[in-house]
């Protein structure tokens, strides 16, 4: 009796004792976990986008129109046709560390296992539509984009290759300006690249310079600014000098939009602000109108085109079988059944509904407008007229 008096006025313990969890139990915890980058927070609207979906619209956010960067092999794909292969130029082309400069060699060894490039650029020869062109792409993700000996050279050599086969280039620049570590010898490239462009516009031959978020410094300062025809992505930060240069050389603030795309074109250093949907578009229009009907390659069949197993091909294939699916509840076989054509003044007075809003009283509510057509993907801004471009010489 004595006993049990004193386990009712013993303290109870503060904590409680959890029993570990089984082996099977954590296992099957781990594989309901969601895999990381499944979502993504637009970091403009804030709106949490589903990664898949976020790649068949080309990496564009589907609610506010913000252009994410893409690596270089993404925008090769999105621009050349999947039935074509795409030949690379000077892959084996590597870098050298004129200056012993610190952690260099480091640096480029972490972006290329991060990217599976050699170098910041990537060249070669592809078609868009039906026209063969040389294209070149800056890839960001490798430090930067930024421009040094390497990049250099293989932008002039991929010139000069179109020079010698008379065929347009394509350039897609994302890209922070001259690489730091080479010092002097990445602002000799700009004096390169400047000079293969010039040499390529003396023989007549388009260039089309596309600039996406961003292209700054030693790049637009040499052959990202020195295309026939400029086209930069909505939103896209283009300019020479950054923003904290400029404060800092003039002592006080500028705008917020200063070196914005939209800005830029206001003032007529870019002649379109294309949207990514429309981009292959665009280009293959400027390329059909100064193309002279020479270089144009057949169409390919079917069967005859290679297969490219590209994530961007195997979405759009996706894309494709979820649309081309039969409803639930009706076979594949069974036609549906078609509707009782309409009599001429049934459609009549269907036509004049559509058009015309129906006028109601006061205390109604208001007619509604005639329906608009859904356009989700923005026009092209109209290229400026009247602008010419002074070349240096």
């Amino acid at each position: 009796m004595v006993s049990k008096l004193r386990d009712i006025f013993r303290s109870k313990p503060k904590y409680v004792t959890v029993k570990p969890i089984a082996q099977g139990k954590q296992e099957q915890k781990a594989k309901a976990q969601v895999p990381d980058n499944t979502w993504i927070k637009c970091p403009e609207c804030n709106v949490t986008l589903y990664r898949k979906d976020l790649e068949r619209n080309l990496n564009v956010c589907e609610k506010c129109d913000h252009h994410y960067q893409v690596d270089a092999r993404t925008r090769i794909m999105q621009l050349i046709e999947p039935q074509y292969p795409f030949e690379e130029y000077d892959a084996d082309v590597t870098q050298v560390d004129p200056l012993n400069f610190p952690s260099y060699a480091e640096k480029r060894e972490r972006d290329a296992a991060k990217t599976g490039l050699t170098e910041g650029v990537v060249t070669g020869k592809g078609v868009i539509g039906r026209y063969p062109v040389v294209l070149g792409v800056l890839d960001f993700g490798f430090m930067g984009g930024s421009m040094g000996s390497v990049v250099g050279e293989k932008i002039t050599r991929a010139f000069a290759r179109a020079t010698e086969a008379k065929l347009p280039v394509v350039l897609v620049s994302s890209s922070g300006g001259a690489r730091m570590q080479e010092s002097i010898i990445s602002l000799m490239q700009m004096q390169k690249t400047a000079a293969a462009v010039e040499t390529h516009s003396r023989a007549g031959l388009l260039y089309i310079s596309v600039l996406a978020n961003p292209t700054m410094a030693g790049v637009y300062g040499s052959f990202a600014s020195q295309g026939d025809v400029n086209i930069a992505e909505p939103g896209a930060t283009v300019g020479f000098a950054g923003k904290g240069v400029i404060e800092a050389a003039i002592g006080k603030s500028v705008p917020a939009n200063l070196q914005k795309a939209e800005t830029v074109y206001a003032n007529g250093f870019i002649d379109l602000i294309v949207p990514r949907r429309q981009l292959k578009e665009t280009i293959e229009k400027l390329l059909a109108f100064h193309s002279d009907g020479i270089n144009v390659v057949e169409p390919v069949s079917a069967d005859e085109a290679p297969t490219q197993e590209h994530p961007l091909v195997l979405a759009e294939a996706a894309v494709a079988a979820e649309s081309s699916a039969p409803l639930q509840g009706v076979s594949a076989d069974e036609e549906p059944a078609e509707l009782p054509a309409a009599s001429e003044d049934e459609a009549d007075v269907k036509d004049d509904k559509a058009v015309k809003p129906v006028k109601k009283g006061r205390g109604s509510r208001k007619a509604k407008a005639e329906p608009v057509s859904d356009k989700s993907e923005a026009e092209p801004v109209a290229p400026r007229r009247g602008l010419k471009r002074r070349r240096a010489t």
